[in-house]
């Protein structure tokens, strides 16, 4: 009783997975600096302006690929992968960034909304493949719809990663917060 009570359980687990591909249609950025103050005097000494706040927004797409393990079809976890697919920002243009692939892994609540609408919030870790940005935290939320019968299904939802960097300028210290939001589109494919 026990051994089936067990393949039951993994055999539903798996029975709640979901694969979902999508793309990045908008994505922006702020950028807070913290400067030491003996970076202050340094820049105030050079005649350049004190770093503060800047607005950034990505050029171009990203491709979002993710899976979530459900238990019970109302919590779970998940993971997913953000792949820039944007163009490089030119010289000219200080108001563009270029995101680098990020890996998000989170858990995930469900909640119905309508028929076949379920409101879906994700929190989690948020780790960027570049050089000396600090893992930081990750949050998102969204609506999916997905037909009773059929496997396939539409997610839209929007991510805000919170990751951080500090940098030594050789006269002072620069931290960097960077908040970026994600607004996504996904097919779903659940199994």
């Amino acid at each position: 009783m026990k051994k089936l009570t067990v393949l039951l359980f993994v055999l539903t687990t798996f029975a709640s997975a979901q694969l979902r591909v999508g793309l990045d249609l908008s994505r922006t950025g702020k950028a807070s600096y913290s400067v030491s103050n003996d970076a202050k005097a340094m820049f105030v000494l050079m005649g350049e302006e004190v770093p503060g706040t800047d607005n950034y927004t990505a050029k171009g797409l990203g491709l979002n690929i993710g899976y979530e393990l459900m238990l019970l079809s109302l919590v779970g976890v998940g993971a997913e992968m953000n792949l820039p697919l944007g163009e490089e920002c030119g010289n000219d243009d200080d108001k563009c960034y270029e995101p680098d692939t990020q890996f998000f892994g989170y858990g995930v609540a469900k909640f119905p909304v309508f028929p076949m609408v379920r409101g879906v919030v994700k929190g989690g870790l948020v780790m960027s493949t570049e050089k000396d940005v600090d893992p930081g935290l990750g949050l998102g939320f969204g609506l999916r719809v997905k037909p009773p019968i059929l496997p396939v299904g539409v997610e839209a939802s929007y991510n805000i990663y919170n990751l951080s960097k500090n940098e030594d300028l050789g006269f002072g210290d620069i931290g960097m917060d960077l908040r970026q939001g994600y607004f996504n589109l996904s097919a779903t494919y659940s199994f």
